[in-house]
């Protein structure tokens, strides 16, 4: 990472949470690998993502609805998908590889996912768990929650309750627990950071 894009992510995340650019931060990150990366591109491709979405959505969309067009452009139309085949590959924790390869890991998917939603003004936060990460939707009437991972899967809180943990989070399944009670605060942007910083300490790990 260059002095000035290390001294931009350490000014962004002195910010309050609500005001760290997820993305933004996410690609700085990656400026660890590839000290050169341009990040406008890659934000004008999340841009691009969303007014894709916003092509098919309607005002009288319910929010399930809202999520199926969503999936339809990142899962089907874009070919965005869980690594299931090399799950500790280092790329699938870098931002940039992830956007230009449309393969990832839970967090790095679910990152992809928050920031095209927030652009459609689609309120989702991410939850975190052992192993896993996915995307909740929860308004006063409504709650579900979305599994990047596995296409964007839809589950409500008692489909999460009925999955196990699987000892390789590349095939299906998260810790039930932690999705089931759901008390605990969303993940903010500075969250997501340090655990995607986590996550790619762990993978390099292996691979070495």
């Amino acid at each position: 990472m260059s002095a000035r894009s290390r001294q931009t992510f350490q000014q962004l995340v002195t910010l309050p949470d609500s005001a760290i650019p997820l993305a933004e931060a996410a690609l700085l990150m990656a400026c660890e690998e590839y000290p050169q990366l341009e990040i406008s591109p890659y934000l004008d491709q999340l841009d691009r993502m969303a007014q894709m979405a916003q092509k098919s959505l309607r005002a009288e969309d319910t929010p399930v609805q809202t999520v199926e067009k969503i999936n339809a452009v990142l899962f089907e139309t874009l070919g965005f998908r869980g690594n299931t085949e090399d799950y500790y590959d280092p790329r699938n924790s870098f931002f940039n590889d992830v956007i230009d390869r449309r393969v990832g890991i839970p967090i790095t998917l679910s990152t992809v996912y928050m920031e095209v939603s927030r652009r459609l003004q689609f309120p989702i936060s991410g939850v975190g768990m052992p192993g896993h990460f996915v995307v909740k939707f929860n308004n006063r009437s409504e709650e579900f929650f979305m599994d990047p991972f596995n296409r964007g899967m839809i589950l409500s809180r008692d489909d999460c309750s009925t999955r196990t943990t699987s000892n390789n989070s590349a095939t299906a399944g998260f810790c039930a627990c932690n999705c089931a009670s759901s008390k605990a605060p969303p993940e903010t942007s500075r969250t997501i950071c340090a655990r995607a910083a986590t996550a790619r300490t762990a993978k390099r790990s292996k691979t070495t």
